[in-house]
């Protein structure tokens, strides 16, 4: 009897591993092809409820009589040192404000100009081992300063570098722009490249060509995270949601996927799009060629190492009150949460950013001007 209910417990407990392995294998199913993990996700969380609650803690330059205030920037110039004190640069007049971890304004450096510690135009911020690197277009050159504002010294690299995010101590992630002049239908390149502390290319991750009307839109933006070792990257489809992701060194290691349905842009949205390229002086959008959304419109890093995505939505149904993010844990899809916002959002409006921090998250507006940090 006693050895009937010992192959009783035994069965159970073997059932019960042959489940969960089903229930998983059913959820994200893993292969493997040329070293590359491939995660293939359904829609089925396999966490209940996330514990994501963010909570705003302060703005920044919400005064605009404020002898401090700065009236253009987006999130190639905001950056964080390793005390969490916040620097943001000014397109329109080149200048650097520093904030400390609570907001507080700390001092302002950098002026107009091309002599030490001067610059012409910003173009991006980056901060790395406690060191701020200032792109200037103007003078096609990286100024680098402490965090004390105090400048340091400059280099001058060939061509232009965009969106330039730190990698580990020794490299850095951004964007060459150029020019093909062999494709004539799709002139304009971009390339995703890993540089050295020089700035020199050490290997490029992705490249794309487009054309001039593609090029009118930020729909081009790569959406790129780096972590300690690993460098995430959402992929420019508007059918497949896709993340790669690279080691340091540049080489694929694995790639996310999750079950997804191409959503279309709602006559809103194009309303939006419209107005945006007519700011910049530019002619209507083809709607044909413009008319599907990209899947994958935002890649981040949570406290817990867990990555975060942020999907394309249908706004057809409402998702304006809040940004959707959903979450993996290694490279498993647990669920998915949301930052509420105060005004109706709409990724197309490409006014809104994101940085991920910590436990911090940094909500640029580039129309208003301002940062709100949460903390969750």
């Amino acid at each position: 009897m006693k050895l009937t209910k010992i192959l009783c417990v035994i069965i159970v407990f073997i059932a019960l591993i042959i489940f969960a392995g089903c229930s998983k294998e059913q959820t994200c199913t893993v292969t493997e092809k040329d070293g590359v993990k491939t995660y293939r996700n359904k829609n089925i969380p396999t966490v209940e409820k996330l514990d994501f609650n963010p909570v705003k803690k302060f703005t920044l330059n919400s005064d605009t009589n404020d002898v401090n205030y700065l009236s253009f920037f987006d999130i190639d110039v905001v950056g964080l040192d390793s005390e969490e004190n916040i620097y943001i640069a000014d397109f329109a007049v080149p200048r650097v404000n520093k904030y400390d971890k609570n907001g507080k304004f700390v001092t302002s450096f950098v002026k107009q100009g091309s002599g030490p510690g001067e610059v012409d135009k910003i173009t991006f911020i980056c901060v790395k081992n406690d060191t701020i690197y200032i792109g200037d277009q103007g003078t096609q050159s990286v100024s680098i300063f402490n965090t004390s504002g105090e400048f340091l010294h400059k280099i001058r690299p060939e061509g232009y570098r965009y969106s330039v995010l730190p990698l580990d101590k020794n490299k850095f992630l951004c964007t060459i722009l150029s020019i093909d002049e062999i494709d004539a239908k799709e002139p304009y390149r971009k390339e995703l490249t890993i540089l050295n502390n020089s700035f020199e290319p050490l290997k490029t991750l992705n490249r794309m060509n487009y054309s001039p009307e593609e090029s009118r839109l930020p729909d081009m933006w790569d959406y790129v995270y780096a972590t300690e070792d690993k460098i995430y990257v959402g992929v420019n489809d508007k059918i497949f949601y896709k993340v790669n992701v690279f080691d340091h060194n540049g080489n694929l290691i694995e790639v996310v996927n999750k079950n997804y349905a191409a959503i279309s842009f709602s006559d809103q949205e194009y309303d939006k799009m419209d107005k945006y390229v007519k700011k910049l002086g530019e002619p209507r959008l083809n709607k044909n060629r413009f008319n599907k959304k990209r899947a994958v419109v935002g890649v981040y890093n949570d406290k817990n190492g867990n990555l975060i995505v942020q999907p394309a939505v249908d706004t057809s149904i409402a998702n304006t009150e809040r940004i959707v993010f959903d979450f993996f844990k290694d490279n498993v899809y647990m669920n998915s949460s949301f930052l509420k916002t105060d005004k109706p959002y709409y990724q197309c409006d490409f006014n809104i950013f994101l940085k991920f921090y910590g436990n911090r998250i940094m909500v640029i507006d580039s129309d208003k001007n301002t940062v709100d940090v949460f903390e969750y």
